[in-house]
């Protein structure tokens, strides 16, 4: 019998695939202490309790005329936070990357700020 939990299961919170493929390609010429960080964020914030809910997207939007790259975590694209928003897509990925597991949860309101 396999005692293993499964990490697929649905009591983690999601990555949007676009989000996943951007990062990766961006990723892929970059150093491995990148890659692992980002490896390291992805696997941190799947795994944190009462996140199930969530799911984590990235979008391009204009902002005042100007790109901006934005990573926001919401239900269903509804009641969507951001959770970082930088002019470069570089930017992001090392924002995200280095967010600490008590800032991601005052930003989705898991948790109150106090």
């Amino acid at each position: 019998m396999d005692n293993k939990i499964n990490s697929s299961l649905a009591f983690q919170a999601n990555f949007d695939s676009k989000f996943l493929k951007a990062s990766n390609a961006f990723l892929r010429n970059r150093s491995n202490r990148e890659i692992s960080q980002f490896d390291s964020a992805v696997r941190r914030f799947e795994e944190l309790p009462n996140s199930d809910h969530l799911t984590i997207s990235y979008k391009k939007k204009f902002v005042e005329g100007k790109p901006m790259h934005m990573l926001f975590a919401g239900e269903n694209n509804e009641n969507q936070v951001v959770l970082a928003a930088k002019d470069q897509f570089r930017k992001l990925i090392q924002k995200f990357s280095y967010m600490n597991e008590y800032e991601f949860q005052v930003k989705t309101g898991i948790i109150s700020k106090n």
